[in-house]
């Protein structure tokens, strides 16, 4: 591929992307999302942005967890740069402008992890999820945390994740309908 043309088209990727967080914006009082990517703090294994995709967890989702036998669910909207998971996680138990944590991961084939640390000193200390995503996109697991409260439990995701679309450089629109 020319120069040109490799140009042209991280132009088209580039744009919306840009577009939509200038629109998007974060308040003073939210956390910023955890970009992906192998630097900065990180509660998982390190992470790879090169590596090839095998599915798409990228966007809002709801996290639905069983803790001492009750649900309860949280936002959570991810980033995903080949192996890396970022993003953050909404917990509305939290105090007003505390409930927004940043998060960061790792997917690997079919396995997911990802951690929201809530603080030092907190009950919740690290909380972790881990887990399997079946031949149709579930995405299910066990969660645990590091503070004092020691929970643990099931998790899943409610929307399932997609198959990553890869094509001859990995970024394009393929006849499926995918976009990577």
């Amino acid at each position: 591929m020319r120069f040109g043309k490799k140009m042209a088209l991280w132009a088209f990727c580039a744009v919306p992307a840009a577009a939509a967080m200038l629109t998007a914006g974060a308040g003073v009082a939210s956390a910023a999302p955890m970009p992906p990517g192998p630097h900065g703090p990180s509660h998982t294994s390190h992470c790879n942005p090169s590596q090839r995709e095998q599915w798409d967890l990228n966007g809002g989702n709801t996290v639905n967890l069983t803790y001492s036998g009750s649900g309860f669910t949280y936002a959570v909207s991810l980033s995903q740069h080949g192996s890396c998971l970022g993003g953050t996680l909404t917990d509305t138990g939290l105090p007003a402008g505390h409930q927004t944590l940043a998060v960061r991961g790792t997917i690997v084939g079919n396995h997911v992890t990802f951690s929201a640390d809530y603080g030092h000193g907190t009950v919740q200390g690290i909380r972790t999820f881990t887990g399997d995503i079946s031949k149709r996109g579930a995405v299910s697991g066990w969660w645990n945390e590091t503070g004092s409260e020691n929970g643990h439990g099931p998790w899943s995701l409610q929307h399932k994740a997609h198959p990553a679309c890869w094509g001859h450089h990995g970024w394009f629109f393929n006849p499926q309908g995918c976009h990577v």
